[in-house]
């Protein structure tokens, strides 16, 4: 028996499942009875729900005893099925669910935002803040620096405008001379037309009249006490028109000149009446000679 040859794969393949097969079939007859009794049991309650009159059933004896008494059918009432819609009801309720959410999310969503748009604002009006204060420093920087360029320029001008002037009159004073003689302060004093410093004191002092340094020293104390005096005509307004118009007082009187002082003088000499035995501020008269009298000459 030993040495009998082993039987081909393929039979051995085909008995494992004819083995198979019959445990399937032993174990399906091996099921519990309570479960078929259950299963009949369960049957047999659906046969009576389905009878649609649900009288009771009588046998022969039964119904030759009851012959005489009036067949009375008892109705037995079918049990109410109540179908849950637990789909639908549970749909209901996801969606009420939801909606609730979505309520309380977009609630949540506009406030959120809300704030965010009051940060953004607040940020904005920062921002505006700081580029008006950029723009007024940028605003004064170039006011400061176009008022230095002004300034320089105008200086200029009337630095060209001066010398022109200055060679102008120059020739016309040359051409005077032939014709009239330059009025000097001496001349104002033998009108008995004298002037004071601002202390009240006279421009001229222990010097002859006749001296050659007469004029010399009333030049140097004149042009000193005008400049000094620089100070108190700030505010005085100019005269509009004649040689100074539109030119500051304290700017003529920083600036004050040898033929400035002359034409003064000039015009003294030529309308003596209200200077004649008087003795006036050298800068009073002048200032107000340049202002009111100036454009006359």
């Amino acid at each position: 028996m030993d040495n009998l040859p082993r039987p081909p794969r393929s039979l051995r393949d085909r008995k494992s499942s004819i083995n198979q097969q019959n445990n399937i079939i032993s174990n399906s007859n091996n099921i519990s009875p309570n479960l078929s009794n259950n299963s009949s049991s369960y049957l047999e309650e659906i046969e009576k729900n389905e009878n649609p009159n649900n009288s009771k059933v009588l046998n022969n004896t039964e119904v030759e005893e009851n012959k005489d008494e009036p067949i009375i059918e008892e109705k037995i009432s079918k049990p109410k099925v109540t179908v849950l819609n637990i789909r639908k009801n549970s749909t209901a309720e996801l969606k009420e669910k939801l909606e609730k959410e979505r309520e309380i999310i977009n609630t949540q969503l506009k406030e959120t935002i809300k704030k965010e748009i009051k940060k953004v604002e607040e940020v904005v009006e920062e921002a505006k803040e700081e580029i008006n204060e950029v723009k007024q420093k940028t605003i004064n920087k170039i006011n400061k620096t176009s008022q230095k360029i002004i300034n320089y320029t105008v200086n200029k001008i009337e630095t060209f405008v001066d010398k022109t002037k200055d060679l102008l009159l120059f020739f016309i004073f040359r051409k005077r001379k032939t014709k009239k003689v330059l009025i000097k302060y001496s001349d104002l004093v033998k009108k008995n037309i004298e002037f004071l410093d601002y202390q009240n004191k006279s421009l001229v002092k222990g010097v002859d009249i006749n001296s050659p340094n007469y004029e010399k020293i009333f030049l140097s104390n004149v042009i000193k006490d005008v400049r000094y005096c620089e100070r108190f005509v700030r505010d005085i307004p100019p005269n509009t028109q004649g040689i100074y118009a539109n030119k500051n007082l304290s700017d003529i009187f920083k600036n004050i000149k040898d033929r400035d002082i002359y034409r003064f003088i000039d015009y003294i000499y030529n309308n003596p009446d209200n200077f004649v035995g008087k003795k006036y501020k050298f800068s009073e008269a002048f200032a107000t000679w340049i202002v009111k009298k100036s454009h006359e000459i």
